[in-house]
């Protein structure tokens, strides 16, 4: 699914569910697609518009094996100073189903109530989750 989002950034989410050997360079193909579908006679190379690509996979990836995190984010950064980033106008995002139900199951069976930390939203924690809110506990 390709979606145009705010008229400066190109999403391209694809869902993975069986192991495939070629899932990586599938991911580098869809990029870059969306990089040249951009590009028409006369195009600027100021004017191109961010790409990310969100995939949501169920299987374990070589790379992430031991990173504990659901979602993984990937750039193109300079190969000994990794926190340099040449350019932001690309990203990957793999999301792991089989991490997030494991985060889940542990979480359900916490009786501190902590819930899965969701980007854009609050954790909470000693309570139930009541619309965001923390509510207490009687």
């Amino acid at each position: 699914m390709q979606l145009d989002v705010n008229d400066n950034e190109k999403v391209d989410v694809e869902i993975q569910l069986l192991k495939k050997d070629n899932f990586k360079n599938r991911l580098i193909y869809y990029m870059s697609k969306l990089i040249a579908k951009q590009m028409k006679r006369g195009f600027k190379y100021d004017e191109l518009k961010r790409v990310v690509i969100v995939a949501i996979i169920d299987f374990e990836l070589e790379e992430t094996k031991d990173i504990k995190e659901v979602e993984t984010v990937w750039n193109m950064m300079e190969r000994l100073k990794r926190k340099r980033v040449l350019t932001d106008i690309i990203e990957i995002r793999i999301l792991e189903l089989k991490k997030a139900k494991e985060m889940y199951e542990k979480d359900k069976n916490n009786e501190k109530g902590t819930v899965v930390n969701v980007p854009g939203k609050s954790r909470v924690k000693g309570g139930k989750r009541n619309n965001g809110k923390k509510s207490r506990n009687k």
